[in-house]
């Protein structure tokens, strides 16, 4: 997918920041690689596990807290419209005004709580840890 970018700020929550500074050094990529790559999940890859009514669900059922702290990147400007719109939708349905920066943090934090490769790994890998730990109890 080529097209034009957007420098574009969004600020996370301390988790996010956290995930993003240790997925970055373990995959040896930057930040940004990974926020547009998330983005690509949330608006390409699992379009249809997000809507206006997920997200707004999400930020009421949510605690989220966003740092002072703002960050820039190069965005797609195909992502930055679809943000936008999106952003416009979940404003009418919590009737609440959101700058576009913390709701590129919204839709990040929606991203690793929900959707995330890495995160989709772990459970795996936890889930074929917890069949080995089974079959070590019932063969003693």
């Amino acid at each position: 997918m080529k097209g034009a970018t957007k420098v574009t700020s969004y600020k996370l929550t301390l988790k996010v920041k956290r995930l993003l500074e240790r997925y970055s050094s373990n995959l040896k990529t930057s930040k940004a690689k990974l926020i547009n790559y998330g983005l690509f999940e949330v608006f390409v890859k699992n379009k249809e596990k997000i809507s206006p009514d997920t997200i707004a669900e999400y930020i009421n059922s949510t605690k989220l807290i966003l740092k002072k702290d703002t960050y820039t990147f190069h965005i797609l400007e195909e992502y930055y419209n679809q943000i936008t719109n999106l952003k416009e939708e979940v404003e009418k349905i919590n009737n609440t005004k959101y700058h576009d920066n913390e709701f590129l943090g919204i839709i990040l934090s929606f991203y690793f709580d929900k959707i995330a490769f890495l995160r989709k790994k772990v459970i795996e890998q936890l889930e074929e840890d917890e069949k080995l730990h089974k079959l070590d109890c019932t063969s003693t």
